[in-house]
Order: structure tokens, then sequence, then C-alpha cells
């Protein structure tokens, strides 16, 4: 080996590195290297601050947004939102990709209720309200109480402050409220707020008092027994509970003086037949059970049914 070869030899430059070029100008950018960055990922966003509102979102009752006052800022509004989740007893914690999310659960009749909370950069921010997992009525009680919260401590813009419909026992002073509400939304509300105020009303009809006033609004009792009739499984199904709670409770006799005793086994007994609900079988039972001991006449009827 050569004198010039040894001394590069002890030179400790690695093989892959042209000879011909100075070791004092920078290489070019290497061709084809992959860059291990996934293509839908914002590049230099910065972490304070959140992300624009979302385009074309569908509002529905699973959404609610809340505008925020012009003055706070963002520090301030996830101060105020992390401790009024505190004081309604909501678990939260935050999200790990987003630190403008939190994820929360609470329960409504003692089912898990999970949804998340969003802020987001408008003229103000945006909080919104996503629902996720267990009842949607309860969801939007939550989002009621929190709204409330958020309108008394001056975080959002006014609002229309929300009527809550509490949890059983309903105190008697607003009995009636809260039953006419549930009315007016199975009348005249969206389809899935149908649903959900049946649900409720269904879950209410158990209460004595709820009865009474469920008896003084008699087309209430024609609208039900029409619901039986409904194809989506869970109004005929709530329907039918409402009749049971109605027939069984201590106005049952006169309720049922406001029916067509006839029209109302023919409609029971039919709604045996069609459903395949088992909770259903069960209520339409307890409805034609009550009818048979307001009416013997009914007996007859209902023995000539082979499953009865």
């Amino acid at each position: 080996m050569n004198i010039i070869n040894a001394n590069y030899m002890s030179m400790n430059i690695p093989k892959n590195v042209p000879k011909d070029v100075p070791r004092d100008v920078p290489r070019n950018v290497p061709k084809n290297v992959p860059k291990n960055v996934p293509k839908d990922v914002p590049r230099n966003v910065p972490k304070d601050v959140p992300k624009d509102v979302p385009k074309n979102v569908p509002k529905d009752v699973s959404r609610n947004r809340f505008r925020t006052v012009n003055h706070l800022s963002i520090a301030d509004v996830m101060a105020y939102l992390d401790a009024i989740l505190f004081d309604l007893v909501i678990d939260m914690s935050p999200d790990d990709d987003d630190p403008f999310t939190r994820k929360c659960t609470t329960y409504f009749h003692q089912a898990a209720l999970t949804f998340e909370i969003h802020i987001y950069k408008d003229d103000t921010y945006i909080i919104e309200l996503e629902h996720y997992t267990g009842d949607r009525f309860g969801f939007i009680n939550v989002a009621k109480k929190l709204a409330n919260h958020l309108h008394d401590n001056q975080i959002i813009s006014p609002i229309k402050k929300h009527i809550i419909l509490p949890e059983l026992p309903l105190d008697p002073m607003i009995v009636v409220e809260t039953v006419n509400e549930c009315l007016m939304m199975i009348r005249k509300g969206p389809a899935q707020l149908q649903e959900d105020m049946i649900q409720r009303l269904a879950h209410l009809s158990e209460q004595e008092d709820v009865q009474e006033v469920l008896l003084i609004d008699r087309d209430c009792i024609d609208e039900f027994q029409t619901m039986t009739y409904h194809p989506t499984p869970i109004i005929h199904r709530c329907a039918v509970a409402i009749l049971a709670n109605l027939f069984s409770g201590k106005y049952g006799n006169d309720v049922l003086s406001l029916v067509s005793i006839t029209e109302m086994t023919e409609c029971l007994t039919g709604l045996i037949v069609r459903t395949d609900i088992v909770q259903v079988v069960r209520d339409t039972l307890r409805c034609l059970k009550n009818i048979c001991l307001f009416d013997p006449r009914m007996h007859t009827y209902c023995a000539s049914i082979k499953f009865l």
C-alpha cells in the first residue's frame, strides 16, 4: 500500500460519501427520501390556538354549540369550563391529541352517558358538545344544564334559559309544566326528539301525579292508542308502557271510562300479534288484565285468544 492510500484510509470518512466533494460544502438534498408525516396532519399549527369551526357538519340533537363572549381569552374559557364540569359532577379527562377537547362521562337513570366538548376558533370561541353514547334525552338535559351554567357565569352569549326536565320523583310544583313540555315535543318536535320525549314520559308515567295530569289531557289517551300502531318500535313500546301505567294506576278506572273498551282491546291484542318485543308483550298483557278487571265482559274476548 503506498503512502497516499495509507493516509486516505486512516481518515474516518464514511464509504458512501463522494470523495470528490469538498468537505466544507454541504451536500445536495437527498432524493426520494420518504417523509414520515401523514398528509392530513396540518403543519406549523400553534398548539395554543383551537382549530377552526368544522364546515358542513350536520346540526342535530347529538350536537350543541354555544358562542363565548368577546372579552374572554382561550385560557379563561378552558378554566371556567373545567370548573363548571367539576361543579356538575361530570367526569372529565383531556384529549391527548387536542388540548381543547374534553372527554366527559356522566350518568342518566343510572346508565353511563358519554360526550365530548370541543373548543373551536371563530370570531370568538365556539363550545361544542357532541353526544357519543347513552340516552339522547339525557344528553339534551346535560347540555341544557351546562348551557345554563355557562350563561350564569357570563361565558357564553345571552340565551333563553332552558327548562331542565328533572329526575323522578318530580317536584309537585313542576309536574304540570314537565308533562306538558313532553306532550308538546311528542306532538310537534322533530323525530329524534319525539322518541326521546316519549321515552321520558313513559318513565314519568309511573308517578301518580303525572297520571293525573295525563288524565286531564283527554286527547293524549287516544293519541297513545294510535301510537301503538306506529312503525317505529320505540314509539309503540313507550306508548303501550304509558297506557299500562295509566290503566294499572290510581286513576285506572277513570282512564278506561274515557276510551272505547272494545276498540282498545282489539288494538292491544293486535299489538301482541304484531310485535316481537318482550317488554311490549308484558305491558300489553298488563293493559288487558286491567281492562278485564274494569269490564268483565272482556274476559270472554281475551280467553278466545290462545296465547293469553
